[in-house]
Formats: structure tokens, C-alpha cells, sequence
């Protein structure tokens, strides 16, 4: 697995599924990187009201955003 503490750069993984774990370790370890002082850059997703397919589908292109921009994504789900 690729260094977490590095910007994360979707473009250098071959699959979505290596993607995906290198993008968790990154989450984790910038987590624990604002808890020792440093700023957190992050993306909130505040999904609409209208159906649970379009709320999954906004959520997938609001996580791709939080990827290729190497922000923390959360989800604030009412």
C-alpha cells in the first residue's frame, strides 16, 4: 500500500478497489494527523431530499471530488 501521509493522487492505481484502500488510509491517517495539530482539508456532503438512488448516485461524484482533490470526505446524512 501506498505512504497515507503523501496527497492522495487517484491517477497512480490501476483499480477502484486499490483506490478505494489507499483513499481509507489516507482518511485514517489524516484524521489522526488534525488530531496532532495539523488542518484538515475536508469535503461535507449534505445530501438533498428527493430519492435514495439520486442521493447515492450525488454521493459517489461528491466522494470522486473529495479524492481527486485530497480532502477528508464525511457525510452529513439527516
Amino acid at each position: 500500500m501506498d505512504c497515507a501521509d503523501e496527497p492522495f493522487d487517484a491517477k497512480r492505481y490501476a483499480s477502484a478497489g486499490t483506490m478505494m484502500s489507499a483513499y481509507a488510509a489516507f482518511h485514517a491517517y489524516s484524521l489522526s494527523a488534525e488530531q496532532a495539530g495539523r488542518p484538515l482539508r475536508t469535503l461535507v456532503y449534505v445530501p438533498n431530499q428527493y430519492g435514495l438512488g439520486n442521493r447515492l448516485r450525488s454521493m459517489k461524484s461528491a466522494l470522486l471530488v473529495a479524492m481527486l482533490t485530497s480532502r477528508v470526505f464525511f457525510v452529513d446524512w439527516e
